[in-house]
């Protein structure tokens, strides 16, 4: 007997809901974030059974700590307890003190065998100028110049050397046994320093070129009258 057209068989029918059993599973439950914990998916039926989870929230102001953590001092106690500090340091200063002192005896050592080292005078020998010498007004410093340099200083000569740039006078001192040398150049503006660094670098190099000059004129003096 012929089947209506579109009828199915009962065998048919149950293997088709046997079939969409198997492919179509229970739907998934979506759950908030805050509700659902890694890994964990809620199936129909399994809301109730879910564990709660509690997440810490680093920006909340309330869970902010209050005061310094345990066993931390405070700014003002240990401002207080600065006297005492110093104290403590003072005391134990002179303590050492003493002990160096018991064991290295202090030694008087004489002025003359007393020596300064330096950059510029590195043996620390005592150094003494027969003149005194006056840069563009300044007073120069025996302990700031080069055993080069007191050297040259003893032998200028006055006159105007390094194309005229420098000019050398030399003042004599009746009551006094030290002369002084004043040593004048122009350097007021940016000008006049840039002409004068053209032709000096230093001031070891600026006493070397008029002790140079002077000595070569007086050469030539010398050759003329011979």
């Amino acid at each position: 007997m012929a089947r209506p057209k579109g009828s199915k068989n009962k065998k048919t029918v149950e293997r088709e809901d046997d079939i969409n059993d198997i492919v179509a599973p229970d739907p998934v439950v979506p759950v908030e974030d805050d509700e659902q914990e890694e890994g964990y998916v809620l199936s129909p039926g399994d809301e109730e059974d879910a564990p709660e989870v509690e997440y810490e929230d680093d920006n909340d102001p309330d869970d902010a700590p209050v005061g310094p953590p345990p066993g931390m001092r405070t700014v003002s106690q240990i401002g207080a307890l600065g006297p005492a500090i110093n104290q403590q340091l003072d005391a134990r200063d002179s303590a050492l003190i003493e002990t160096l002192k018991s064991i290295m005896p202090l030694q008087q050592v004489p002025f003359a065998r007393f020596k300064t080292r330096s950059s510029f005078n590195p043996s620390g020998k005592r150094r003494l100028m027969k003149r005194i010498c006056y840069q563009n007004g300044y007073r120069c410093n025996v302990k700031t110049l080069f055993d080069e340099e007191i050297s040259l200083i003893e032998r200028l000569k006055p006159g105007r050397y390094i194309q005229n740039l420098v000019t050398v006078t030399l003042e004599r001192s009746g009551d006094s046994d030290e002369d002084k040398v004043h040593i004048h150049y122009s350097n007021r503006t940016p000008d006049q320093r840039m002409t004068f660094k053209n032709h000096v670098r230093s001031f070891v190099s600026l006493l070397r070129k008029c002790v140079n000059e002077a000595e070569a004129r007086a050469q030539a003096r010398k050759a003329k009258r011979g």
